[in-house]
């Protein structure tokens, strides 16, 4: 969703980050369309996938990935208290993938 609303100029640079018009976003969309990201199940959607991590293996993740210890702790807190998935059951269909115990294996488009 990010690299949606920076290439179409839905949202602005704030203290380094890009925050994103989600307002914006969710009416300049096609009819048809896949979105991915953390604000994803704040547009309008047929049904939303949301993807559940053990918040202490989501800790582990994400301190691999060089996230800073605010980020990972907002994080972690987040998935212990289920904000995306209950603020997406307030919105739309929901199914939910738990990926705690699965891994990332890149496929090639052929």
């Amino acid at each position: 969703m990010k690299e949606y609303a920076e290439k179409h100029g839905l949202g602005e640079e704030k203290e380094g980050l890009f925050e994103i018009d989600v307002s914006a976003v969710n009416s300049s969309l096609p009819e048809s369309f896949w979105i991915e990201g953390h604000l994803s199940h704040r547009v309008d959607l047929d049904y939303c996938i949301v993807l559940r991590t053990r918040p202490e293996v989501l800790e582990k993740r994400l301190k691999k990935r060089g996230y800073s210890e605010e980020k990972i702790r907002e994080n972690v807190e987040a998935e212990a208290m289920d904000v995306i998935l209950s603020e997406a059951y307030q919105r739309t269909k929901v199914y939910e993938i738990d990926t705690t115990e699965k891994t990332l294996r890149k496929r090639s488009m052929k």
